[in-house]
C-alpha cells in the first residue's frame, strides 16, 4: 500500500486515498479445507477512479505471489518426488548388489566344498596306490629272496612256449599259474623293485586321477560365478 500511496503525484488524490485508506480493514480466517489460513481486505471510498487502480494493482500483486507460491509448492514437491524416487532407484540398486555378492559368497563356499572334497578323494586315492607300491616291493623282495635261495637268478621266459603250457593255460596266465620266483629269478625282480622305489609318484597309476582333476579345473572356471564378478552395473536386475 505504501508503495502504491508513492506512486501518487497529484495532492488531492492522495487526501481522498488516505481517507479511503482509513476505512480499509483485513481479516485472517481460518477454512478447515485448506492448510493455510486467508486473508480478506475491504475498502470503501467515493472515488472510484483512486479505488479501481488500487484494487487491480492489488489483485495481481495477489495473483502475482499466489502463482509464486504455487509455482514454489510445486518445485518443492516434484523436487521432493525425485528425492524419493533416488532413494528408492538407490535402495533397489543397493538391494541388487547385495544379493549377487551373497549369490557369489554361495557360489563359492559351495565350489571350495566340492573341491574340498574331490581333494580328499585324491589323497586317499594316493595313499592307496602308495600303499599297494609298498606291498608290492615287500612281496616282490619275498620272491627275489626265495628266488636267490633257490639259486634261480636269471628269468625262465625263454623257456616258456605255448606247447609247454599245459592244456587250458594261456600265454597271458602265465603269472597266475607258474610262480613269480621261477618265471622272473632274483635279478629281474630285484630290478622291478629298484624301479618301484625310484617311483617319484604313483599319480600315472590311478586312472580315477584325470577325471578328478578335470571336475576340479571346472568348478575352478565356474562361468556363473565369472559373470557375476564381472558384472559392473545391477540395475538390469
Amino acid at each position: 500500500i505504501s508503495e502504491w500511496f508513492k506512486s501518487i503525484n497529484d495532492e488531492k488524490t492522495k487526501i481522498t486515498f488516505n481517507s479511503a485508506i482509513s476505512n480499509l480493514s483485513i481479516k485472517k480466517e481460518k477454512h478447515n479445507d485448506l492448510l493455510e489460513s486467508v486473508y480478506s481486505i475491504s475498502i470503501s471510498s467515493q472515488s472510484r477512479e483512486i479505488l479501481e487502480p488500487f484494487m487491480n494493482d492489488l489483485i495481481s500483486a495477489g495473483n502475482a505471489n499466489t502463482v509464486s507460491e504455487i509455482r514454489e509448492f510445486n518445485n518443492l514437491k516434484n523436487q521432493g518426488l525425485l528425492n524419493s524416487l533416488k532413494r528408492q532407484e538407490e535402495s533397489l540398486l543397493s538391494k541388487a548388489k547385495n544379493q549377487r555378492l551373497n549369490q557369489i559368497k554361495q557360489i563359492k563356499e559351495k565350489d571350495f566344498e566340492k573341491i574340498n572334497e574331490l581333494n580328499l578323494r585324491i589323497n586317499t586315492l594316493r595313499s592307496i596306490a602308495e600303499q599297494n607300491r609298498l606291498n608290492e616291493i615287500v612281496r616282490l623282495s619275498d620272491a627275489a629272496e626265495l628266488a636267490k635261495s633257490l639259486g634261480i637268478i636269471e628269468n625262465n621266459l625263454n623257456q616258456i612256449t605255448p606247447m609247454s603250457l599245459p592244456s587250458g593255460i594261456s600265454q597271458s596266465s602265465i603269472d597266475y599259474v607258474i610262480p613269480e620266483w621261477y618265471l622272473y629269478g632274483e635279478k629281474a625282480l630285484k630290478q622291478k623293485i629298484k624301479v618301484l622305489e625310484l617311483r617319484e609318484n604313483d599319480d600315472s597309476f590311478i586312472p580315477e586321477l584325470v577325471e578328478i582333476q578335470n571336475k576340479i579345473r571346472e568348478i575352478k572356471e565356474n562361468p556363473k560365478l565369472k559373470r557375476l564378478e564381472a558384472r559392473l552395473d545391477d540395475s538390469p536386475y
